[in-house]
């Protein structure tokens, strides 16, 4: 049971982390620092740390899954505050991606998300 419960204790920090971080606006989002912490405090040690004993389970593959799109996400984010993106590449990529956001100072990291970035980062790679 001890296991069980340090799973989701660490679930629960994680996905709070993520909601604060989604919040803040896309620009403003400090991503190195972001994916830092998800790098080496979740994904090389608490995880790590908890493999052994959870890997059977469902909510330990789900949590780790949700981390690497979030790090794969965050380099297309920080790709696409490059000054050469063009407005003509935003609906480029909401075109691939089939998505609609208005693109605005306000638009959160979390509207970014929907966009599904980590599975279109050859495409982003592209449009810059």
């Amino acid at each position: 049971m001890r296991p069980l419960k340090q799973l989701w204790d660490l679930i629960y920090l994680i996905r709070s982390r993520i909601d604060g971080w989604t919040k803040t606006p896309w620009k403003q989002v400090n991503i190195e620092l972001i994916d830092q912490e998800l790098r080496q405090t979740y994904l090389n040690k608490e995880l790590r740390l908890l493999a052994k004993e959870c890997n059977q389970w469902n909510a330990y593959h789900g949590i780790e899954k949700d981390v690497k799109n979030l790090v794969a996400s965050l380099r297309s984010v920080g790709e696409f505050r490059n000054s050469a993106i063009r407005p003509r590449h935003w609906e480029e990529l909401m075109k691939e991606t089939g998505v609609q956001i208005d693109m605005t100072d306000e638009t959160s990291l979390q509207d970014l998300l929907v966009l599904n970035l980590h599975k279109y980062e050859d495409e982003v790679l592209f449009f810059v």
